[in-house]
Protein backbone atom coordinates (compact mmCIF):
# COMPACT_ATOMS: atom_id res chain seq x y z
CA UNK A 1 0.00 0.00 0.00
CA UNK A 2 2.88 2.34 0.88
CA UNK A 3 4.54 1.69 -2.71
CA UNK A 4 1.12 2.70 -4.25
CA UNK A 5 0.89 6.11 -2.55
CA UNK A 6 3.99 6.87 -2.91
CA UNK A 7 3.82 6.07 -6.83
CA UNK A 8 0.94 8.30 -7.10
CA UNK A 9 3.02 11.03 -4.94
CA UNK A 10 5.75 11.19 -7.80
CA UNK A 11 3.59 10.30 -10.53
CA UNK A 12 1.08 13.63 -9.66
CA UNK A 13 3.31 16.00 -7.86
CA UNK A 14 1.19 16.15 -4.95
CA UNK A 15 2.75 16.60 -1.83
CA UNK A 16 0.64 15.51 1.46
CA UNK A 17 2.50 15.65 5.07
CA UNK A 18 1.59 15.34 8.42
CA UNK A 19 2.68 18.34 9.70
CA UNK A 20 -0.69 18.74 11.61
CA UNK A 21 -4.33 17.05 12.84
CA UNK A 22 -7.67 18.32 11.97
CA UNK A 23 -9.67 18.12 15.08
CA UNK A 24 -12.42 19.64 14.42
CA UNK A 25 -14.41 21.82 11.38
CA UNK A 26 -17.64 23.35 11.04
CA UNK A 27 -19.85 25.22 9.32
CA UNK A 28 -22.64 27.62 10.36
CA UNK A 29 -24.92 28.96 7.81
CA UNK A 30 -26.39 32.56 9.16
CA UNK A 31 -28.88 35.52 8.65
CA UNK A 32 -29.01 39.22 9.29
CA UNK A 33 -32.24 39.79 11.42
CA UNK A 34 -33.16 42.66 8.88
CA UNK A 35 -34.57 42.31 5.54
CA UNK A 36 -32.27 42.19 2.56
CA UNK A 37 -29.45 41.82 5.21
CA UNK A 38 -27.99 39.17 3.55
CA UNK A 39 -26.67 36.04 4.85
CA UNK A 40 -23.93 33.30 4.62
CA UNK A 41 -21.76 30.20 6.40
CA UNK A 42 -18.62 30.39 8.47
CA UNK A 43 -15.86 28.13 8.71
CA UNK A 44 -13.58 27.03 11.19
CA UNK A 45 -10.79 24.29 11.46
CA UNK A 46 -9.57 23.66 14.14
CA UNK A 47 -5.93 21.93 13.90
CA UNK A 48 -3.06 20.60 16.21
CA UNK A 49 0.43 21.17 14.97
CA UNK A 50 2.87 18.25 15.21
CA UNK A 51 5.89 20.12 14.61
CA UNK A 52 7.33 23.41 15.82
CA UNK A 53 8.04 25.52 13.16
CA UNK A 54 8.39 29.35 11.73
CA UNK A 55 8.21 27.58 8.43
CA UNK A 56 4.42 26.45 8.26
CA UNK A 57 1.77 28.87 6.61
CA UNK A 58 -1.83 28.18 5.90
CA UNK A 59 -2.87 30.13 3.48
CA UNK A 60 -5.83 28.77 1.30
CA UNK A 61 -8.83 26.59 1.92
CA UNK A 62 -10.80 24.67 -0.94
CA UNK A 63 -14.61 24.28 0.00
CA UNK A 64 -16.05 22.07 -3.23
CA UNK A 65 -14.32 24.59 -5.69
CA UNK A 66 -14.72 27.59 -4.08
CA UNK A 67 -11.59 29.07 -2.83
CA UNK A 68 -10.81 31.13 0.13
CA UNK A 69 -7.60 32.66 1.13
CA UNK A 70 -7.04 32.09 4.66
CA UNK A 71 -4.32 32.81 7.65
CA UNK A 72 -3.86 30.54 10.08
CA UNK A 73 -4.38 32.03 14.19
CA UNK A 74 -3.63 31.12 17.39
CA UNK A 75 -6.70 31.70 20.22
CA UNK A 76 -4.26 34.71 21.15
CA UNK A 77 -2.87 35.74 17.76
CA UNK A 78 -0.36 38.70 18.95
CA UNK A 79 3.04 36.39 18.73
CA UNK A 80 1.89 34.28 15.53
CA UNK A 81 4.69 35.82 13.83
CA UNK A 82 6.94 33.68 16.27
CA UNK A 83 5.64 30.48 14.14
CA UNK A 84 4.05 27.31 15.37
CA UNK A 85 5.04 25.20 18.54
CA UNK A 86 4.60 21.56 19.00
CA UNK A 87 0.70 21.28 20.24
CA UNK A 88 -0.18 24.42 19.32
CA UNK A 89 -4.08 25.23 19.06
CA UNK A 90 -4.60 26.89 15.10
CA UNK A 91 -7.74 27.85 13.76
CA UNK A 92 -8.16 28.51 10.05
CA UNK A 93 -11.64 30.74 9.56
CA UNK A 94 -13.39 32.11 6.44
CA UNK A 95 -16.41 33.06 5.45
CA UNK A 96 -18.73 33.19 3.02
CA UNK A 97 -21.26 35.75 2.30
CA UNK A 98 -24.24 36.27 -0.12
CA UNK A 99 -25.13 39.11 -1.71
CA UNK A 100 -27.76 41.03 0.05
CA UNK A 101 -30.03 43.39 -1.76
CA UNK A 102 -30.45 47.07 -0.86
CA UNK A 103 -33.22 49.31 -2.26
CA UNK A 104 -31.55 52.57 -2.80
CA UNK A 105 -34.42 55.48 -2.07
CA UNK A 106 -34.22 57.32 -5.00
CA UNK A 107 -36.93 57.86 -7.75
CA UNK A 108 -36.30 54.42 -9.63
CA UNK A 109 -36.01 51.94 -6.71
CA UNK A 110 -32.67 50.27 -8.11
CA UNK A 111 -32.04 46.89 -6.45
CA UNK A 112 -28.25 46.87 -6.25
CA UNK A 113 -25.96 43.74 -4.88
CA UNK A 114 -23.56 44.29 -1.76
CA UNK A 115 -20.49 41.44 -1.67
CA UNK A 116 -18.65 41.08 1.20
CA UNK A 117 -17.04 38.12 3.20
CA UNK A 118 -13.80 36.62 1.80
CA UNK A 119 -13.25 36.28 -1.62
CA UNK A 120 -14.95 32.57 -3.47
CA UNK A 121 -13.19 32.56 -6.78
CA UNK A 122 -14.36 28.87 -8.53
CA UNK A 123 -10.84 27.59 -8.48
CA UNK A 124 -10.10 24.28 -9.92
CA UNK A 125 -8.16 22.26 -6.66
CA UNK A 126 -5.03 21.34 -7.63
CA UNK A 127 -5.48 17.80 -6.68
CA UNK A 128 -8.89 15.86 -6.60
CA UNK A 129 -10.38 14.95 -3.22
CA UNK A 130 -13.27 13.37 -1.59
CA UNK A 131 -13.87 15.42 1.67
CA UNK A 132 -15.68 18.48 2.40
CA UNK A 133 -12.58 20.72 2.24
CA UNK A 134 -8.83 20.98 0.97
CA UNK A 135 -6.22 23.06 3.29
CA UNK A 136 -3.05 24.55 1.24
CA UNK A 137 -0.06 25.00 2.81
CA UNK A 138 3.62 25.18 3.06
CA UNK A 139 6.35 23.83 5.11
CA UNK A 140 9.96 24.90 4.30
CA UNK A 141 9.19 26.32 0.71
CA UNK A 142 7.60 23.06 -0.35
CA UNK A 143 3.57 23.13 -0.92
CA UNK A 144 1.33 20.70 1.08
CA UNK A 145 -2.21 19.74 1.22
CA UNK A 146 -4.45 18.29 3.70
CA UNK A 147 -7.91 16.86 3.28
CA UNK A 148 -10.57 18.02 5.82
CA UNK A 149 -12.98 14.26 5.71
CA UNK A 150 -16.14 16.40 6.86
CA UNK A 151 -17.91 19.50 8.33
CA UNK A 152 -20.23 19.32 11.12
CA UNK A 153 -23.09 21.59 10.53
CA UNK A 154 -23.89 23.42 13.80
CA UNK A 155 -26.99 25.01 14.30
CA UNK A 156 -28.38 28.18 12.05
CA UNK A 157 -27.59 31.17 13.80
CA UNK A 158 -30.22 33.78 13.47
CA UNK A 159 -28.13 36.98 14.21
CA UNK A 160 -29.85 40.68 14.94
Amino acid sequence: MKSILLAWTILTGVNTCNDFEVIKATEQQWAGGISGSGGGTDYQITIVVKISSNELEIDGLWIGERFFPVKAKKKFPARTSDGFSVNDTIYITTQEVNPRIEILTDQNKKEQPRHGGAKQDKVKPPIVFNGAALISYTFKGKRYYKEVSELEKLKFNARP
